[in-house]
């Protein structure tokens, strides 16, 4: 098996077991400070970085209390909206900056 091949199964296993850990905690329960720091962690160790893991999880937070979103299973399509109008910031940022 070629460097590279080696390389690419590994990063597949890697994405496969957060995707394992993310699907486990997004399946149920309620949202509480345990949820939160679970998902932080999970975060964190798909390699997100520390300061994007807490920036991305207090959005959600600040988000989900919003929207009165109170189970985990809720939460998933709230992630995705959190994440998306993070990258519009980003985009609009950079697009201050070039004019």
């Amino acid at each position: 098996m070629g460097f590279f091949k080696k390389i690419a199964d590994a990063l597949k296993k890697t994405r496969e077991s957060i995707r394992r850990k993310m699907d486990s905690l997004l399946s149920g329960g309620e949202l509480n400070d345990d949820f939160y720091d679970e998902m932080e962690d999970i975060l964190i160790s798909a390699d997100v970085g520390v300061n994007a893991s807490v920036e991305i999880v207090q959005e959600l937070r600040e988000y989900a209390r919003k929207n009165k979103i109170r189970n985990s299973d809720d939460v998933r399509s709230a992630l995705k909206e959190v994440l998306a109008n993070m990258f519009d910031a980003v985009e609009k940022e950079k697009k201050c900056r070039r004019i």
